[in-house]
């Protein structure tokens, strides 16, 4: 059983690979900041066709979605899906590692309505942890926690582990990680681990009392109105999506991506999030904020440091690979995914990503 546990974790890594101890203190709300760099003028006919030659160049299967200040201002779509139908900008797909945006706000928002601090240690919530007096919420959502990332073993025996449910594997996963010791003193290193926001979606679960699933539906898609954004358990369900779960290792072993990689999206959906996170309709600003700030060298909450001042993070998951890219002083939200991915071209977004905002930057920049 150590060993089918421990390829728990070996699967929750395919999530994805992303780039101060003590919770942040912050005291007063603050509002978004209004762009002020030249806006949607810069998207003329020339500047989109300059887009359109980089994303040929790369010849880039999936989507790509720019907004500027709410505003959609650039899109492209181009490639089939699974069932080797033609992509429109109404496909949904996967996100990976992007999913951790929305754990964090869940956790944020349980704050805001005083039903947890970010100080709080996870022996609170795991009183059979006994080490975990010493790591905090803080420390899982900035991942400074030291918990082990790694497993050290592979599995004898898979399908035991595929044939549980989420309740058992994730029951297992914590019990196996409860018996490691932590990796450095929380709050002291940076280390990115998929496990710390699998942990988060339990803590979720036990302050809401709601399935982590079904929390994030009622509380961040229906508000929003993110009508066609769905999580890795709707798959079953809905053959639609182009999505063929097979080719999903994580599918069959369910839990494992929980909080960490469960989330299934549309570009349009994308752009909701980004909007309603902006404008505090998701948490409050102050949530906001400390989900901004980077408590280690480029590391947030769910978020990463993005150039010229904006906020990023990438995602991986089987042949998924995504990125979500906002910057509050120019007023853009920019995500583009592809489910063309592969091992040997992981970067792929990553790289479109930079030259496209590289190009719309200049762009604003002659302007000024």
């Amino acid at each position: 059983m150590k060993k089918v546990l421990a390829t728990l974790l070996c699967l929750s890594l395919l999530l994805c690979t992303a780039c101060s101890a003590g919770a942040p203190q912050v005291t007063d709300p603050v509002e978004t900041t209004e762009a002020t760099k030249p806006g949607a003028e810069i998207f003329t006919d020339e500047l989109k066709a300059k887009l359109d030659d980089i994303l040929e160049q790369q010849a880039f299967q999936g989507l790509v979605s720019l907004g500027c200040s709410g505003q959609t201002v650039y899109e492209w779509v181009a490639g089939t899906d699974e069932l080797a139908e033609p992509l429109t900008m109404d496909s949904a797909m996967c996100i990976g590692s992007n999913s951790k945006q929305f754990c964090a706000a869940s956790i944020l928002m349980l704050r805001d309505q005083g039903k947890l601090s970010l100080d709080d240690s996870l022996e609170k919530y795991f009183p059979e942890y006994t080490i975990g007096k010493d790591v905090s919420l803080h420390h899982l959502l900035s991942m400074q926690s030291g918990i082990v990332r790694d497993p050290l073993e592979l599995a004898e025996n898979m399908e035991q582990y595929f044939n549980q449910s989420a309740e058992e594997n994730l029951a297992a996963l914590k019990a196996w990680v409860f018996e490691q010791p932590l990796q450095f003193t929380p709050g002291s290193q940076f280390e990115y681990s998929n496990v710390n926001y699998i942990l988060l979606s339990c803590v979720v679960e036990q302050v809401s009392g709601q399935r982590y699933a079904d929390f994030v539906r009622k509380n961040i898609f229906e508000p929003l109105g993110m009508g066609h954004s769905y999580l890795i358990e709707d798959l079953r369900d809905n053959p639609q999506l182009g999505i063929i779960s097979e080719n999903l290792e994580w599918y069959h072993a369910p839990g494992s991506a929980q909080g960490a990689g469960d989330i299934i999206a549309t570009a349009d959906d994308m752009q909701l999030w980004m909007q309603g996170l902006q404008r505090g309709q998701v948490v409050s600003m102050e949530s906001y904020r400390a989900m901004t700030t980077f408590h280690s060298a480029s590391y947030g909450y769910g978020l990463t440091r993005g150039s010229r001042g904006g906020y990023a993070h990438n995602g991986y998951i089987g042949t998924y690979t995504s990125e979500v890219y906002f910057n509050e002083e120019y007023g853009y939200q920019l995500f583009l995914v592809t489910n063309k991915a592969s091992p040997y071209n992981v970067g792929i977004t990553g790289k479109v990503k930079d030259a496209l905002l590289k190009t719309v930057f200049e762009a604003a920049d002659a302007l000024v």
